[in-house]
């Protein structure tokens, strides 16, 4: 096995950024990480995991981030992972649910909020920021997603959005 940037980590810091309960971590790791978890595809289990996070039906899930559910079926009958593209978007939402997760604990209050739950309600409400469009629009291209990160980052700053 080549070494790279994940192989390095301990397989404890490695199980704990690329489980679905490790989003926070996955926003601290560094992008060439990220990378090289996403072209060795995300198992469809991960993104179960976050539907489950979520409280969403991974049908819905599976929509918003434009993988077809045959091809999740497919994919989780045969244990084989997501393209790149998909892992891509699944990775880059997980990071959002991070980024929320590490805004909260660095206010110094995170005891009872639920990062993955308020995510889910603030990407379906339209944004005057986003041209009174919904952030959940924009989950499908990393442009899209990297937006939807400023807007966020800026709200923590408290600069108007």
């Amino acid at each position: 096995m080549p070494t790279t940037a994940t192989s390095r980590k301990s397989p404890a810091h490695a199980a704990d950024w690329k489980a679905a309960s490790g989003t926070a971590q996955l926003f601290k790791t560094s992008a060439l990480e990220r990378d090289s978890f996403a072209r060795e595809g995300v198992p469809v289990g991960y993104v179960d995991g976050l539907a489950d996070r979520l409280g969403e039906s991974r049908s819905r899930l599976y929509i918003l981030l434009r993988i077809p559910r045959a091809t999740a079926a497919r994919k989780k009958s045969e244990n084989a992972r997501l393209s790149v593209d998909s892992s891509d978007r699944v990775i880059g939402f997980a990071k959002l649910i991070g980024q929320v997760e590490t805004i909260i604990q660095e206010s110094g209050n995170p005891e009872g909020f639920d990062a993955a739950h308020w995510l889910k309600g603030w990407i379906s409400r339209p944004l005057a920021a986003l041209g009174n469009r919904r952030p959940d629009e924009f989950m499908d291209t990393s442009d899209g997603r990297e937006m939807i990160s400023q807007v966020l980052a800026r709200g923590q700053s408290g600069a108007y959005s």
